[in-house]
């Protein structure tokens, strides 16, 4: 079995894994700068973002919670991600991710999210407050009211999804 298997999902349907993410990458790029690109759907999806940086990885996970989501450690990539995919809405995105089968315990020790990582707050550091708390459902706007239902059902099935098979192949990946 591979450690890891690359899909497409919603970036909507994935979970904050900490409360807090800094305004800076590790490499001193500003968050906020980071611009997304997107492409033409496959697989279900209206369009597919294409980011500058890494795939994220995301596990399914509790998160203290009786049921299991898809979450990330890659908090601050996946706050762009959401942003992106947020003023595209009421469009069906994915993104291309790499699915861990297997975690050492990392997941469970750095998760500290007090929202079951549906929201995280961004500030320059943890020592400051926040400038804001960012939570994608509050900043998506539809006025087309069955366009919103579809890209809603669309997210929420990517959530439901247990496992890894169920989620969408990468176009032209030749799997499947």
């Amino acid at each position: 079995m591979p450690v890891y298997e690359e899909k497409l999902i919603s970036p909507l349907s994935i979970r904050f894994t900490q409360e807090h993410i800094k305004t800076l990458f590790r490499d001193g790029r500003i968050v906020e700068d980071t611009e997304i690109k997107t492409s033409a759907g496959d697989g279900g999806y209206d369009a597919i973002l294409e980011a500058p940086f890494p795939d994220i990885e995301i596990i399914r996970f509790s998160g203290g919670a009786a049921k299991r989501h898809w979450f990330t450690l890659d908090n601050r990539r996946l706050y762009c991600l959401q942003r992106a995919a947020a003023k595209l809405w009421p469009l069906r995105v994915a993104v291309k991710v790499q699915i861990l089968y297997a975690d050492p315990g990392t997941v469970r020790r750095k998760f500290d999210s007090t929202t079951l990582g549906s929201s995280v707050t961004v500030s320059p550091s943890c020592k400051v407050a926040p400038l804001f708390r960012w939570d994608w459902k509050v900043s998506v706007e539809c006025e087309d009211v069955l366009r919103g239902r579809e890209a809603w059902a669309c997210l929420m099935a990517d959530d439901q999804k247990d496992f890894v098979d169920l989620l969408a192949e990468i176009p032209g990946s030749g799997s499947g």
